[in-house]
């Protein structure tokens, strides 16, 4: 399927909705998040601050909204990797360490942002549209997810089990905790972007091995 393919009404919400991620996404390198206006991101994208809250509650709700449809991408990418459970996971983790080259400070801000919640995030809806104007022309996973980051974890673990990569002695929940708190560690401890994928890989390494795998 195509972006044009889509009724105009919704084509055009989803475009805007991206354009305000896109333009949210570099600024996050040198400011946070609440140095950025609302009124900024508009004058970019050449919408009104009205329009603006009629598809985000307000500049937080657009950092959910990022970690939803950058999952629509990634999970696709982490089960095509391997049919072993365990490079699913170090597929995972270099997926998260390119986003954050990519995009740097974008983590740390919803990371910040979570912690303001003090709880997990659910996965935010993320239209047809959306996909098809983050991802482009004939993106093909228009009706899979989103997922959280547990969600994702939680898979790969529980793909590895299935295929009898975990032994008896291995408590998938605690493996699943650990490979969190490297998700939501790494950004505090390591301030180089261009570092974060060699540092995940580094780490998962650790933490397999410190569950006999």
């Amino acid at each position: 399927m195509n972006l044009h393919d889509l009724p105009l009404r919704e084509r055009k919400a989803g475009q805007t909705r991206v354009s305000l991620t896109r333009a949210l996404l570099p600024r996050l390198a040198q400011r946070p998040l609440d140095a950025i206006p609302v009124k900024e991101l508009c004058a970019e994208v050449g919408i009104s601050e009205p329009t603006f809250f009629n598809h985000f509650d307000g500049k937080q709700a657009v950092l959910p909204y990022y970690i939803s449809l950058w999952s629509v991408g990634a999970a696709p990418t982490v089960r095509a990797s391997s049919e072993r459970g365990l490079v699913r996971i170090a597929t995972f983790f270099d997926q998260v360490g390119a986003g954050m080259q990519e995009w740097p400070g974008v983590l740390n801000a919803i990371l910040g942002h979570q912690h303001t919640l003090r709880a997990l995030p659910e996965a935010v809806d993320v239209p047809r549209a959306d996909r098809l104007a983050w991802y482009g022309d004939g993106f093909p996973h228009l009706e899979h997810g989103p997922w959280t980051v547990p969600e994702l974890v939680g898979e790969c673990v529980a793909h590895a089990r299935a295929r009898g990569e975990l032994g008896p002695s291995v408590n998938d929940r605690h493996l699943v905790q650990s490979l969190l708190t490297l998700f939501y560690g790494v950004p505090a401890v390591e301030a180089r972007p261009e570092r974060m994928r060699d540092v995940f890989a580094r780490s998962v390494a650790v933490v397999l091995r410190g569950h006999g795998l």
